[in-house]
């Protein structure tokens, strides 16, 4: 009955979600070099109403975007009315560091200038090394070292 339920469950959420979209954006590395950044977009199939939408970042963990693991939580966000973006930080393993955070800073930064989002309601949160991603974006090291 539990694992029905949960599937029930899961299936709702999944009806709530738009098809995402894979969109490339630029941002400026720590280098000052330009650079594209791809994100999956997720929003909410509910537009009923027009009011603008809380968004949040979703920061893959360590092991990669290959891995998919954000895409569980667009779906849950994505059900209780929220519109998520998951850059890609990078594609497989590797030693997570700050340098990720231009990218964050960007995919903020992107969602915050949609028009159906709420700027003043957009998060940013991570799993493991998305963690600390999520960390170093709101730290004053990184308000100060990465331009608005």
């Amino acid at each position: 009955m539990k694992k029905i339920i949960a599937t029930l469950l899961s299936l709702s959420a999944l009806a709530c979600q738009a098809s995402p979209q894979i969109i490339s954006i630029p941002f400026t590395n720590w280098n000052s070099k330009p650079e594209q950044l791809d994100i999956r977009v997720s929003k909410p199939t509910d537009s009923s109403t027009p009011d603008k939408k809380p968004a949040v970042v979703i920061l893959h963990h360590g092991g990669g975007w290959d891995a998919q693991t954000t895409q569980q939580y667009a779906t849950l966000l994505n059900a209780n009315g929220y519109i998520t973006a998951e850059p890609v930080l990078f594609k497989a393993r590797m030693a997570p560091s700050h340098l990720q955070v231009p990218k964050v800073f960007a995919t903020l930064r992107h969602l915050a200038n949609m028009p159906d989002v709420d700027p003043s309601r957009v998060a940013v949160m991570g799993m493991s090394a998305g963690a600390f991603q999520s960390i170093y974006a709101v730290s004053e090291w990184a308000m100060a070292s990465i331009p608005q």
